[in-house]
């Protein structure tokens, strides 16, 4: 897809340095001194049962460094150095060089159109790639759902999902918008920023892509109702196509003691994300040890009644459900207690439970359409020598559960 000469002026305005300040590949999840940031993928004891007050926000700002966006204007909500670096073990060559824009079918002449999915369409989500050809294993020839790849190229996709031949089984791409929500938050504090930041994701879909990923929605207070952030963010919605926002909800919503708190603090926004996002998706993620001590059901209801609750009283929140899915933690090699795949014996039969027990457990998770996995790159999802599962055994297991998830949520 061609971009617009005016649209084409947004880019030479900066805006791709703007969204282009991580670089081109799989960004770490570390903060500039090789620590974990205050917002990684955990919570301390897995699923907490209270809601009080933990002051995540306090731990959230001292993680804040400095970003300079494209017009040279310094912020006080700033990204760390170490995200604003390429990632060094980056995705596979295969994933790296450009795709080409049309791929003959395999009798050789011209691939089928992409499959009829529409905005309601049962949803799997990948944040990053599993690595260049594997992605086409998430895909069926019953087009059973939408698979999206995220990837942090401005300039335009990479993945094989770009392929002719892959949309046609469902397969699509979306711009990652990183940073635990700060570069998002960024762009919409410019001068003007609703309509800057909306041009520029324009562009961004223009450039190829089919989503835009907010990674995302935390307890840090830009995100509460009533704050700048929060409202600009809104608006934003309003002004994109319907249906090209996908947006994470962090652990400190879902999973940490006051989440549930604060999850109502932002039923606004979560709202607006029913009316007008392609979905809502829930962060929980468990190591294997807590999913074999029977923590998965608890921690995987409560992100979803969580989500319900903030909702509950506005027309139509009962059901925000079947606009969410719930992400799951891939993550091996991240430091500890980031990996949550830790127990090579029982790794695979981890992730079956959990993706089970959010197609069968009570009424409410199986009103979700679809399911996604997190993990930072390929190599995240490599068992480390002497497994007793490759990454193989790995793919077959999400990619399975994957297709059981779209199959569950049936058609529009």
């Amino acid at each position: 897809m061609g971009v617009s000469s005016r649209r084409l002026a947004v880019w030479t305005g900066g805006a791709l340095v703007f969204w282009m300040a991580s670089g081109c590949g799989e960004t770490s999840r570390e903060a500039a001194d090789g620590a974990p940031s205050a917002d990684a993928r955990t919570v301390d004891g897995g699923a907490a049962a209270s809601d009080a007050d933990r002051g995540d926000d306090a731990a959230r700002a001292a993680d804040a460094g400095a970003m300079v966006p494209a017009d040279g204007a310094t912020t006080s909500d700033a990204a760390p150095a170490a995200d604003a670096a390429p990632e060094p073990d980056a995705a596979p060559a295969s994933d790296a060089a450009p795709e080409p824009d049309a791929a003959p079918a395999a009798d050789g002449g011209p691939a089928p159109p992409p499959c009829e999915l529409g905005p309601d369409a049962p949803l799997v989500l990948l944040y990053a790639s599993v690595g260049g050809d594997d992605n086409l294993r998430f895909l069926h020839d019953d087009c059973a759902a939408e698979v999206v790849v995220g990837e942090k190229r401005a300039a335009g996709p990479r993945s094989v999902m770009k392929r002719p031949a892959a949309r046609a089984m469902g397969g699509r791409t979306g711009f990652v918008s990183d940073l635990f929500g700060r570069r998002i938050a960024e762009a919409l504090r410019r001068e003007d920023g609703v309509q800057r930041t909306a041009a520029e994701f324009r562009a961004i879909l223009d450039a190829g892509y089919d989503y835009i990923i907010i990674d995302e929605i935390t307890a840090a207070a830009d995100w509460a109702d009533g704050a700048l952030v929060n409202q600009r963010f809104r608006r934003l919605l309003e002004v994109l196509p319907p249906r090209k926002v996908i947006a994470y909800v962090s652990l400190d919503l879902t999973m940490a003691a006051d989440g549930g708190a604060r999850m109502n603090d932002r039923r606004q926004l979560l709202y607006a994300l029913l009316q007008r996002g392609r979905a809502i998706a829930l962060e929980v993620y468990l190591h294997t040890g807590q999913v074999r001590a029977g923590q998965a059901p608890d921690a995987l209801r409560r992100a979803a009644v969580r989500l319900r609750n903030a909702v509950l009283d506005l027309p139509g929140g009962g059901h925000v459900n079947r606009r969410a899915i719930t992400v799951l933690g891939l993550s091996m090699h991240e430091p500890s207690p980031y990996d949550y795949l830790d127990d090579p014996r029982h790794d695979l039969a981890a992730v079956r439970t959990q993706a089970r027990t959010l197609r069968t457990f009570g009424a409410l998770l199986p009103e979700q359409r679809g399911i996604g996995y997190y993990f930072v790159s390929h190599s995240d999802i490599v068992p480390a020598a002497g497994a007793p599962y490759d990454f193989d055994d790995l793919i077959d297991v999400i990619a399975e559960e994957a297709h059981l998830s779209a199959l569950a949520a049936g058609g529009e």
